[in-house]
């Protein structure tokens, strides 16, 4: 078994989602947890894919003015502009 910190952070986000649901609470924040480990771990492109697709479901679930939302877009933000100067 991978014992990686990104792939146990995968592996709990689909646990959660199956569980749970995609636009359940717990899912976000572990999808959150995620993309923010991999674009720390150096993979700025695929933090920005996942905060691309999480904002939206946020903004539903919370509203866009949710702090949870905010956050997320806050993160969009930054993984955009790190993964720009990364390619």
């Amino acid at each position: 078994m991978d014992e990686h910190p990104a792939h146990l952070l995968q592996q709990r986000l689909e646990a959660v989602r199956e569980r749970l649901s995609p636009a359940h609470p717990d899912t976000l924040a572990a999808w959150h947890d995620l993309a923010e480990h991999l674009g720390e771990a150096g993979d700025p492109r695929r933090a920005r894919d996942l905060f691309t697709d999480l904002v939206p479901i946020c903004e539903r679930v919370h509203g866009a003015e949710h702090p949870d939302t905010l956050t997320a877009r806050h993160e969009l933000a930054y993984w955009k502009r790190r993964a720009r100067w990364r390619l």
